[in-house]
């Protein structure tokens, strides 16, 4: 790759995402029942932290926890979910948020916060995963509410993260988008950014000028994303200084 300081990477990138998460709500409501699946799964992995983390603030253990969880999901197939779901109801956030409130005080009073999830649960994650993820929180008294604002918020940004660096590894390649993305991140050890601009056969000024340029095009994506999880009257730099400041 030769030096140049205008940059391949944000110039030309997509700027549309294959697909958004009131998209996916709108998928999972219409359409072939295979592509509603999908998007059910698509839904079910992006937000499957968050509500987890809510359950076990409320003070189950892991086994209960994850069963409820499970449950929660299993809705989103059984019942027709998302049948009423439209972003004209403002935040996607405070819509499941409400849902998995429900959903807990219906388990309780139904005393079946300890019975398994079928086996036909529409998507299987992995326990220890979530566990190990819940040690790592910080141990201050956060509300289940608060947690769950707190996970979604990092589950937002994570989303952004991915799409640039999918955008980024169709522009470099899988091990230099990794570089930059830990130098982004702050995650790139003792790894410099004269090293990195070394591999990728550019001047470290020319790669400080391209990061700028990645770190405008990350602020954008996260805020398109943040845009899909709330309705038309919610105001997006609100919805996204509110996700900022749980965390």
């Amino acid at each position: 790759m030769t030096d140049n300081s205008s940059g391949q990477i944000p110039g030309d990138m997509p700027r549309q995402f294959a697909t958004t998460r009131w998209s996916m709500v709108a998928r999972a409501r219409g359409g072939t029942p295979y592509r509603a699946r999908v998007a059910l799964d698509e839904l079910c992995r992006a937000y499957w932290y968050p509500v987890y983390s809510f359950v076990r603030r409320k003070g189950l253990d892991s086994n209960d926890a994850l069963d409820v969880t499970q449950s929660f999901f299993a809705r989103f197939v059984e019942q027709d979910f998302f049948d009423q779901a439209a972003p004209q109801q403002g935040r996607l956030r405070s819509y499941l948020l409400k849902a998995v409130q429900n959903h807990f005080i219906s388990m309780q009073r139904a005393a079946s916060a300890k019975k398994r999830a079928p086996a036909t649960s529409p998507i299987s994650l992995d326990q220890v995963e979530s566990e190990r993820r819940y040690h790592l929180e910080p141990t201050n008294e956060l509300t289940a509410e608060r947690a769950f604002e707190r996970q979604w918020a990092l589950a937002v940004i994570e989303q952004a993260m991915s799409r640039l660096h999918a955008e980024l590894t169709d522009k470099l390649g899988a091990q230099h988008s990794d570089q930059i993305v830990r130098l982004l991140t702050g995650q790139a050890g003792e790894v410099t950014l004269a090293e990195v601009a070394t591999e990728l056969q550019t001047t470290e000024a020319a790669l400080k000028v391209r990061m700028h340029r990645i770190r405008g095009r990350y602020r954008q994506l996260l805020r398109t994303e943040v845009a899909d999880t709330v309705g038309e009257n919610v105001d997006v730099d609100e919805e996204l200084r509110n996700l900022l400041e749980v965390l």
